[in-house]
């Protein structure tokens, strides 16, 4: 390879590893809510009873260790303030070191990187394993096992020095303690027992790595007490074919497969004796001697990957597909790309190499193809999640934060537990949290740090402008009927607009950017609009029984609403008072009588206008008489439709119109023309208070 091509590449695998990178930081502020979630409560444990860091490093949960992630998660955590997002970071940052040591690791051993290597660092760094990293961030489970693991290959490959050797089994030592890491510890103690075995000048240093490693288990079986993960395990497992389905439909979500039907399996199980066949060409292929620790490396790879893919099967097929196709499974899964990719770097056929990498690339970019059905806009942060992926996210988000609103409302965790049942835990009442919330709060930890009401809990940068609080489920209008809760982002400038569908009979009050008053909603208006607050804030109303979720415009929608004397008013309106009929067929037209009173609302500049189609024939004689408060016009007659506008003094309290016929009104029954009781005057097609003037505008005296 030339130097110029080397270093396009060494560019491009740099550009990959950084955009990956940020890709993941862009989700962690779209996603993430600071409050701890589901497994999280029960394994930071420890960490609540302020122990020692060995106390960390020991601690159990399930059938793991938590090892050396749980230790360097509190260091974080205890700099951060328990800050979840801040810890979903350093995870990503594990990720990314491991990639890029896996990259590492096939120029050391090949003596050089390729463009089509580039797959490596793509799938290292995918979103599909977002469980472990946003859901419930667990550096232990998997991360920092892959971390340690090519670590620990990089110290195996060539021809180790004694030093080295004793650093394997030091890594291993780690790594066994490290969630599924029990694994790494195998593959790498395999490492270290080739070596014992098959050369006599590296005898004694892999010896000295073995006894480490030995000591080291020592220590992790010292008060271990195997527990499954999940209720239901059995051993063995009931059926063969649960088994293969299990194992099929893990090989097919790494590559991005979202569905679980009959292909899925198929398309994993193939993929899977495709994986096989080639480990098995390369097994009998030439390899030039230097590449021997590809060979090596490759096959610890490979025996981590598989040996926790089986572990995976044994303690989760009983709960079938769910299992299957959980992402916090993926990162390990990844090992036998990874490893059958270099067991093949020393394989005279370049086709065979060329075969395992298209099966690294499809791999990498299955992902990526759900992007094509997503808008362009929402690429950056869901990069690698498949559709169902963005929707759990959604729904685990919108869980924690309303469990968090509820509890910053109420100041009960029993409170939020009832109106959102399992919010961050399933069974929460086990937790002790009449102990442990105020513990946090005196700490100021987790949403406790900058104050609970503060709202600094919230992502750092949620995807939508508007997130639903409460409800939590359901289409964009929804039954609120304990009252609407919403999150809204600030914005300098515009209205948020609520449609409302319907509400009870009960009063109505809003609360909106810290300002709370009841609403004076007599007329049933089809929604508000609101002035822009610049900050994120709640928008509550209570007493609506449907409403649409909140949405930004530049213009308002509906009546604008603004705080006035302490209370939420409308900035313009009209309601009336006596002697109108009502809009009739949907509102093209309606009748007064003799007389039509309003009172007309005016904070900010604006305008009544009137349209006036017609009078009754009895009474269309006279004048029309306009009067807004203590003033009064004669409104200029024709034929035909009389159209005008009157600009309304600026008010809080409103001004009274009146719209006199002075001819009076008669009623069609009186006149003996048809069945209507009604005293009938003025035939109106508009009535409304506006910014603008619509047409000519009538000078008032």
């Amino acid at each position: 390879m030339t130097p110029e091509r080397s270093r396009g590449v060494a560019v491009l695998a740099a550009v990959v590893l950084v955009a990956m990178g940020a890709n993941w930081v862009a989700a962690v502020a779209q996603f993430q809510v600071n409050g701890l979630f589901s497994d999280q409560w029960s394994f930071y444990a420890p960490r609540f009873a302020e122990a020692d860091w060995w106390t960390l490093f020991s601690w159990q949960h399930g059938p793991h260790r938590q090892g050396l992630g749980f230790v360097l998660a509190a260091w974080v955590g205890d700099a951060s303030g328990w800050d979840g997002r801040v810890e979903s970071l350093g995870i990503v940052a594990g990720l990314a070191g491991a990639s890029a040591l896996a990259l590492g690791l096939k120029h050391r051993l090949t003596g050089r990187i390729q463009y089509s290597d580039i797959w490596i660092p793509l799938s290292g760094l995918s979103l599909l394993q977002y469980e472990t990293v946003l859901l419930v961030p667990n550096a232990s489970h998997s991360v920092m096992p892959l971390f340690l693991l090519v670590l620990g290959c990089h110290l195996l490959v060539g021809s180790p020095s004694t030093t080295r050797l004793v650093g394997v089994g030091l890594v291993a030592g780690l790594a066994i303690f490290t969630g599924f890491g029990i694994f790494v510890a195998a593959g790498l103690g395999g490492g270290l027992l080739w070596w014992a075995v098959t050369s006599r000048s590296h005898r004694r240093g892999a010896v000295a790595g073995l006894l480490v490693l030995l000591v080291a288990a020592a220590g992790f079986a010292r008060g271990y007490v195997f527990a499954a993960a999940s209720e239901g395990f059995k051993f063995p497992p009931d059926s063969a074919g649960a088994v293969l389905k299990f194992m099929g439909l893990m090989l097919a979500s790494r590559m991005g497969v979202e569905s679980t039907a009959g292909p899925a399996v198929v398309l994993g199980l193939a993929l899977g004796g495709l994986l096989t066949g080639f480990g098995v060409l390369a097994w009998r292929g030439r390899r030039d001697d230097h590449r021997a620790g590809a060979k090596l490396i490759g096959v610890v790879l490979v025996g981590v990957g598989v040996a926790f893919m089986g572990f995976t099967m044994l303690g989760r097929v009983h709960l079938g597909e769910i299992g299957a196709m959980a992402s916090r499974y993926t990162t390990l899964v990844v090992l036998v790309w990874w490893g059958l990719d270099v067991f093949v770097a020393g394989v005279t056929s370049a086709k065979l190499r060329g075969g395992v990498a298209a099966l690294g690339w499809v791999m990498a970019l299955g992902p990526l193809l759900a992007l094509s059905g997503r808008p362009v806009s929402q690429w950056v942060g869901t990069a690698g999640l498949r559709d169902g992926d963005v929707v759990n996210l959604r729904a685990f988000e919108q869980r924690k934060l309303a469990w968090i609103a509820e509890l910053t409302e109420s100041g009960d965790w029993r409170e939020a537990e009832r109106l959102v049942p399992n919010g961050v835990f399933p069974a929460v009442e086990s937790l002790d949290l009449d102990r442990r919330l105020p513990w946090m709060e005196e700490r100021g930890l987790s949403f406790y740090r900058h104050g609970i009401s503060s709202l600094r809990w919230l992502p750092w940068a949620p995807g939508d402008d508007v997130i639903w609080w409460r409800p939590r489920s359901g289409g964009p209008v929804r039954l609120t009927p304990e009252g609407g809760r919403w999150f809204v982002a600030g914005q300098t400038g515009g209205y948020l607009n609520l449609g409302l569908e319907a509400r009870t009979a009960g009063p109505v009050e809003l609360e909106w950017d810290g300002r709370r008053s009841p609403l004076d909603l007599i007329d049933q208006p089809s929604g508000i609009s609101l002035p822009a607050s610049s900050r994120w804030t709640p928008l509550k109303l209570d007493g609506i029984r449907r409403a649409e979720l909140p949405r930004w415009s530049q213009d308002p929608l509906y009546p604008i609403w603004s705080w006035y004397d302490g209370a939420w008013s409308r900035e313009r309106g009209l309601r009336i008072e006596a002697g109108f009929y009502g809009w009739e067929s949907e509102g093209p037209h309606g009748w007064t009588s003799e007389c039509l009173r309003a009172r007309v609302v005016a904070k900010a500049p604006s305008f009544l206008n009137v349209v006036i189609e017609s009078r009754f024939d009895p009474v269309s004689t006279g004048h029309v008489i306009l009067r807004m408060g203590d003033v009064t016009t004669v409104v200029p007659w024709s034929d035909g439709p009389v159209r005008f506008s009157v600009a309304i003094p600026t008010s809080a309290d409103g001004q009274i119109l009146q719209l006199v016929n002075q001819a009076g009104a008669r009623s069609p029954a009186e006149m003996g023309w048809w069945d209507d009781d009604r005293a009938l005057a003025l035939r109106l097609t508009r009535l409304s208070v506006d910014a603008a003037a619509a047409y000519p505008v009538l000078k008032l005296p």
